[in-house]
């Protein structure tokens, strides 16, 4: 989700990243907490200008696993895990790298959902989330990422959200299940 005073953000994302990829949907700030609730069950990035600080944005960003991505200097009250760009080149690097990042066997798929090594899709904004940051974080609690820890959990995967040495919840390898140490 893109949120800025033009369009002009989210026009030039839809030609700056994979566009078999990215369901890139724009909203002007006052726009903003509509858009995000047609977003099932949250957006897990947002993109947003400088200037363009709409107060649901960050509200859902402090809530839940939600990648802030700004353009500019991002407000003082946005979550730890907010990413700051000043250029448009390295805001796009950064969204097509978490778009086609891989982890473990795992990598978002083509317009939602986390597709697996073994063919399967697994639907859910944490682990879309999770995945699309490593190895990098949220400042949230652990307890956030329960589902996408159920998930891994009953495919066997080896990765679940883990606290940090920081106490920001990552993608973490973890002993596969029946693993002498």
């Amino acid at each position: 989700m893109v949120v800025s005073r033009t369009g002009e953000l989210a026009e030039a994302l839809r030609h700056g990243v994979p566009r078999e990829m990215a369901v890139v949907i724009d909203a002007r700030p006052r726009e903003a907490a509509g858009a995000i609730s047609a977003c099932t069950p949250f957006p897990w990035m947002l993109v947003a200008d400088a200037g363009a600080v709409p107060a649901p944005a960050l509200a859902v960003a402090r809530r839940h696993p939600v990648i802030l991505a700004w353009r500019g200097r991002p407000p003082a009250e946005a979550p730890a895990h907010t990413r700051a760009f000043t250029s448009f080149a390295s805001l796009a690097e950064f969204v097509t790298r978490a778009l086609c990042g891989t982890v473990g066997g795992m990598r978002l798929g083509r317009g939602v959902g986390v597709d697996l090594d073994s063919g399967e899709a697994v639907r859910g904004a944490a682990l879309e989330a999770l995945v699309a940051l490593h190895p990098a974080g949220f400042d949230l609690p652990l307890s956030r990422f329960n589902s996408a820890a159920h998930a891994l959990a009953r495919r066997g995967i080896a990765w679940r959200p883990a606290n940090d040495a920081a106490g920001g919840v990552v993608l973490a390898r973890v002993a596969p299940a029946g693993a002498r140490a």
